[in-house]
């Protein structure tokens, strides 16, 4: 999904809140320096700049290269499964083949 960078600014501050403030929030972010981390996050809320790449992250968003910010989501699986089956007992048979093949339903 498709956010804008003020939509990205309302998670932040909700995930800062959370986490009881910005520093404790800071605190969790990857491959920076403590300092920098809690700069990094006061830049991102203020909405002057781009939220950091290292904050969409710890959100669990990534930005493209277009600069569009997406949610980061497993991709998409579809099955598709066609048995021709007659009369009953064909039915029951065909419906046994295909929960062997597709496994239990979520």
């Amino acid at each position: 999904m498709r956010l804008t960078e003020r939509q990205a600014r309302i998670r932040l501050g909700e995930a800062v809140a959370r986490a009881g403030g910005q520093v404790a929030f800071a605190r969790g972010l990857q491959g920076v320096s403590p300092k920098a981390a809690e700069s990094i996050v006061s830049k991102s809320l203020l909405g002057r700049q781009r939220v950091a790449g290292s904050v969409l992250a710890y959100l669990g968003l990534r930005r493209d290269a277009a600069g569009d910010i997406h949610t980061v989501e497993p991709p998409s699986r579809i099955e598709v499964l066609a048995v021709r089956a007659e009369g009953d007992a064909g039915v029951r048979a065909a419906a046994a083949l295909a929960d062997g093949i597709l496994g239990p339903r979520p």
